[in-house]
């Protein structure tokens, strides 16, 4: 239902979900919303001026949130967040896709930092916790840049959806 529609007014999330998911939209022409999802509800947030950014945690302020389980209790969703809104701030409107992919690299609070490098047997459950994808749209320019792994670590490649995207339309 979401990826179907071309206008960010009609994205539709009425799929029933097993699970909770965040959906951060936004458009060439400078609109955003990131759509925070559970199995029973959706609640949408907006920029805060203009940025917007998400983590691992419920950033809408209704407290009442239902989900199917509680939110995780580890903290470094939290800072981590901060942490990148912090960033963004200190850019001061000056915002580009170096300056994003630096944040992007940042290892305050490490190992539970923004790039997080093989976290093993913290978590129950999961073997390994790692930063395994790390992408930057310029929607302007109709571009990804992207690095396999940890960003501080690997080389930022760069796919244009510029022809892609201009079938598309037609």
């Amino acid at each position: 239902a979401l990826l179907g529609n071309l206008c960010i007014g009609s994205s539709q999330l009425s799929t029933p979900r097993a699970h909770s998911m965040n959906f951060l939209i936004a458009h060439a022409d400078g609109e955003a919303v990131d759509i925070e999802t559970s199995p029973v509800e959706n609640h949408i947030i907006f920029p805060d001026g203009n940025t917007i950014a998400h983590t691992n945690h419920y950033l809408h302020p209704c407290l009442r949130f239902k989900d199917k389980e509680s939110q995780d209790s580890n903290p470094s969703t939290y800072i981590r967040y901060h942490r990148i809104q912090k960033q963004l701030k200190s850019m001061d409107g000056n915002i580009d896709i170096e300056s994003i992919q630096e944040t992007l690299k940042d290892h305050f609070d490490r190992p539970f930092s923004v790039c997080v490098h093989d976290i093993q047997g913290f978590f129950p459950g999961l073997n390994t916790l790692k930063t395994c994808l790390s992408i930057v749209m310029d929607l302007s320019a109709r571009r990804i840049f992207y690095t396999q792994g940890n960003p501080c670590q690997n080389q930022v490649e760069t796919l244009d959806l510029t022809s892609f995207l201009q079938n598309k339309t037609h």
